[in-house]
C-alpha cells in the first residue's frame, strides 16, 4: 500500500506526542507545550485539507452548520472573540474532521508498526516515571505539590489515566499480531496497575471491559459469534449523554456518603454540572449554545461540554458524525476493527466523567482519533464472520464498503 500523506502526518503526530510525554512531566514548560500542541494539531488539520474530497456532502454540510451555529452564538452573546475561544473551536473541528477522515483512511503496515513502537516506548516511560520523584507530583500556578494519586506531573490524575488507557488499548489491539506476546502482557499488566494508582474509576472499568472482550473473543473466535450489535454501539455512545441527568438525580435522592472503589461517589462533579448548565439561560441558547461562556471547557462530561458550547443542534450533529464513523469500523471484517471499536466505546464511556476525548486536544487526536485509523489494519488478523464484506482499496488509499 502506498505510504500516502495522511500516514506520514499521523506518524509525525505520534512523534510529537512522545515529545509531549517526555517534556510535560520532566520540564513542564508551557511554551513548549503550546508549540507541540500547535504542530500536532496542524499536522492532522493539513491531512484533512489534503483529503477534503474524502468528505461527503452530508459531512461537509454538518461541519458548516456547526460553524454557523458557533458564529451565530458569538454574535448573539455579543462577547469578544479571544485567543482561547479560537483555540477551543479549532481543536474541536480538527478532532471531528480527523475522526471522519481517519475512519475512511487505510493505514500502512509501516505506520501501524510505528504507532506500536511509540506505544511501547511511552508505556516504558510511565513505568520509569512511577519509580521517579515526579510520580505523585503535579505543577500548579503556585508551584509543584504532592498528591495522593499517580499523576507524573501531568495536569491531573484523570488526564494521566486517560493517556494510560489509550496506551493500554493500543497494546491490546496489537496483542494478536505480535510474536512476543509475553512482553506485551507484562506492559499491559503494568499499565493496568498504573491506572489503578490514578484512582480513575472510569478508566479502570474500561480497561477491565477490554480485557473481558479480549478473553471472550479469543474463546469464540473459531465460531466467529462474539460480536456486538449496531444498537449496542449506539446505546453505549449515548451513555455519557444520559450520565449527567442520572448523576444529578442520584445526588439529590441518595445518601451523599456512598463510596465506590475507595472514593466518594459524589466528588463535586454535581456542582460543575449545575454551574455549566446555568450557562444556558434561554431557549435560543438551548438550540445554539453559549460558545463564549462554555468554550468547550472541561465540564467533566463530554456531551455536556458540546451541548453548552454548540447547543442541541451542535450536539446532534456531533453524534451523527461520531456514530456514522463508528459504523464504518463496524463493517470491517477484522479482529483489529472489533477491538478498535471496543476501545472507542470505552473512551466514550470515560467521557461520562471527563470531556478531554470528545472536545479535542493532544491525547484525543493521537489516541481517540488514532484508533479510528488503526481499525483499517487487517494483515494477519483472524476474520470475524459478519453480514458485511469488504471491497477494494481505491487509488487514494481509502477503503470502500458495501
Amino acid at each position: 500500500m502506498k505510504d500516502n500523506a495522511i500516514n506520514k502526518l499521523f506518524r509525525l503526530s505520534w512523534m510529537l506526542f512522545l515529545i509531549y510525554l517526555i517534556e510535560r512531566p520532566l520540564i513542564s514548560n508551557r511554551k513548549v507545550d503550546v508549540v507541540v500542541m500547535i504542530l500536532l494539531t496542524l499536522s492532522l488539520f493539513y491531512g484533512c485539507v489534503l483529503n477534503i474530497k474524502t468528505f461527503n456532502f452530508s459531512e461537509l454540510t454538518s461541519f458548516i452548520i456547526i460553524l454557523c451555529i458557533i458564529v451565530t452564538s458569538i454574535l448573539y452573546t455579543s462577547q469578544a472573540i479571544t485567543v482561547t475561544l479560537i483555540k477551543a473551536v479549532f481543536l474541536f473541528f480538527v478532532n471531528y474532521l480527523s475522526v471522519v477522515l481517519l475512519s475512511k483512511s487505510a493505514i500502512t503496515k509501516k505506520t501501524y508498526d510505528f504507532v506500536f513502537s511509540c506505544t511501547v516506548l511511552a508505556s516504558l516511560l510511565f513505568i520509569v516515571y512511577y519509580f521517579s520523584p515526579i510520580a505523585y507530583i503535579v505543577t500548579t500556578s503556585n508551584g509543584k505539590k504532592v498528591v495522593d494519586e499517580f499523576t507524573c506531573n501531568l495536569d491531573n490524575s484523570n488526564n494521566t489515566a486517560i493517556v494510560l488507557f489509550v496506551l493500554f488499548s493500543i497494546l491490546l489491539i496489537n496483542l494478536k499480531t505480535r510474536k512476543r506476546k509475553i512482553g506485551i502482557v507484562i506492559l499491559l499488566a503494568s499499565l493496568l496497575y498504573l491506572i489503578i494508582q490514578t484512582a480513575a474509576r472510569s478508566c479502570l472499568i474500561s480497561a477491565i471491559v477490554m480485557i473481558l472482550c479480549y478473553i471472550l473473543q479469543s474463546i469464540k473466535q473459531q465460531k466467529g459469534v462474539f460480536k456486538i450489535s449496531k444498537s449496542m454501539v449506539v446505546i453505549v455512545s449515548l451513555l455519557p449523554l444520559l450520565f449527567v441527568g442520572v448523576y444529578l438525580w442520584m445526588f439529590y435522592t441518595l445518601d451523599k456518603n456512598i463510596v465506590i472503589l475507595n472514593k466518594p461517589l459524589f466528588s463535586g462533579r454535581e456542582d460543575v454540572y449545575v454551574e455549566y448548565l446555568d450557562k444556558i439561560s434561554n431557549l435560543t441558547e438551548f438550540f445554539i449554545g453559549n460558545i463564549t461562556a462554555a468554550q468547550f471547557q472541561n465540564a467533566h462530561n463530554g456531551p455536556l461540554s458540546i451541548f453548552v458550547s454548540t447547543g442541541l443542534v451542535g450536539l446532534i450533529i456531533t453524534y451523527f458524525l461520531l456514530i456514522t464513523s463508528m459504523f464504518r469500523i463496524y463493517k470491517r471484517n477484522t479482529t483489529c476493527a472489533f477491538f478498535c471499536l471496543i476501545s472507542i466505546l470505552c473512551m466514550l464511556f470515560q467521557s461520562c466523567a471527563e470531556s478531554a476525548l470528545m472536545v479535542g486536544g493532544v491525547v484525543s487526536l493521537v489516541g481517540f482519533c488514532g484508533v479510528f485509523f488503526l481499525s483499517s489494519y487487517d494483515v494477519n488478523y483472524i476474520q470475524i464472520s459478519q453480514h458485511y464484506h469488504e471491497n477494494r482499496i481505491d487509488d487514494c488509499g481509502f477503503r470502500k464498503y458495501s
